[in-house]
């Protein structure tokens, strides 16, 4: 929550490429995310802010990672990696159900 705070001051060019921040659409989102992974006891390793505007919650567990991105426009994609295969890619709706069954995915893939 610190992390997400601290990124609420940056400015456009925060990269030194003209990278818009994130705007309070994904500041908002991302807050809400981060207290469904609470409730779900799922830490992210790392939340930062991303080239194409937005915030990046980044999940590691040995050779197998996954993200949720959210971006400034308000539409929240996640992936899924590891090196037994191809990444598995989706949309979310900002809605609470959807965003309970991407973040029990994302468990499950970590776990395995």
């Amino acid at each position: 929550r610190q992390r997400l705070s601290a990124i609420a001051a940056l400015a456009r060019g925060w990269d030194s490429y003209g990278s818009e921040p994130p705007n309070v659409n994904a500041r908002s989102l991302a807050a809400r995310i981060l207290d469904l992974l609470e409730t779900a006891s799922l830490v992210p390793t790392q939340l930062t802010p991303t080239v194409e505007g937005g915030i990046a919650l980044s999940f590691v567990e040995g050779n197998t990672r996954a993200v949720i991105e959210i971006y400034n426009t308000g539409e929240i994609a996640a992936a899924m990696y590891s090196d037994r295969g191809e990444p598995t890619v989706w949309e979310l709706e900002p809605a609470e159900a959807p965003l309970l069954g991407s973040i029990e995915q994302i468990r499950v893939h970590l776990a395995a």
